[in-house]
């Protein structure tokens, strides 16, 4: 797997690259970055090209110059798949990848060939987790977002996958190692509504209806099985709810999902 660069707009982004083929896009969730489709992605990539990108902000990805708000990381999806030029994409997401690439998807169709959907929400009627509502509260975000040091990470991320891997904390420590990355954080979380999902969700049947296929934690307690069922039904997509796993599927069960994925784009 290569580490690569490619400038997007103001800012250099970074992502992973493996294997060849027609190319597979994962967006990864908060605190996250491409490190976390790693294993995944090793399977895929035995017939297709795999792409895992670092948002703006994470990872080894640049902060931009002109915000971190949710239409900006919107815009900047399609922004990085033109640089690259590999539309139409298969896609993947997880977390805020699916907030942020599935209503891309809907503004582009063209450009996204099927979606594989982990753990994520996507629906007007959607209610933010006890974390997110902390760092969205004026002051109190500040306050929380910046108490968080590298060991407090890594003790949250542990006892939501224990066993993670300390080099993964490391990775995922980037997105809030200065000032200037938890503000983008805060911007992110602040500058969306669920409502705002709304105008998506005729087009999101619609596109995704039939080319969709989703895989879940069990013992996801931020986004639970229940959205992975609502998803299956609104889109008519196979669902596999892995027990004994958490938010982090990749973390926990990457080469299960990475087997979920191939299955699903072969019998495409």
């Amino acid at each position: 797997m290569i580490l690569k660069s490619v400038k997007v707009g103001s800012a250099v982004a970074s992502y992973r690259s493996v294997g060849s083929g027609k190319p597979v896009l994962y967006l990864h969730g908060f605190p996250t970055s491409s490190y976390l489709w790693r294993d995944v992605m090793q399977v895929v990539a035995t017939n297709y090209e795999a792409i895992a990108v670092d948002f703006p902000g994470f990872g080894d990805s640049e902060l931009l110059s002109d915000g971190h708000t949710w239409e900006r990381l919107k815009a900047w999806v399609g922004d990085f798949v033109d640089a690259l030029n590999i539309a139409p994409v298969h896609l993947a997401v997880h977390d805020w990848g699916g907030l942020i690439g599935l209503p891309w998807m809907c503004e582009q169709p063209e450009k996204v060939r099927s979606l594989f959907i982990t753990d994520t929400s996507f629906s007007p009627k959607d209610r933010w987790h006890f974390l997110a509502q902390q760092w969205r509260a004026p002051d109190t975000g500040e306050e929380s977002i910046g108490a968080i040091a590298h060991e407090g990470l890594e003790a949250l991320l542990s006892s939501v996958t224990p066993g993670i891997e300390r080099a993964a904390v490391d990775e995922y420590w980037k997105c809030l190692a200065t000032q200037p990355h938890r503000a983008a954080k805060l911007e992110m979380y602040r500058s969306l509504e669920f409502e705002m999902f709304e105008p998506y969700m005729d087009i999101f049947h619609k596109t995704a209806g039939g080319r969709s296929r989703v895989v879940w934690g069990g013992n996801d307690f931020f986004v639970p099985p229940k959205v992975a069922e609502r998803f299956g039904e609104r889109l008519e997509a196979e669902v596999t709810v892995l027990k004994g796993v958490s938010h982090f599927p990749q973390e926990d069960a990457g080469t299960e999902v990475g087997r979920l994925h191939l299955e699903f784009l072969k019998g495409l």
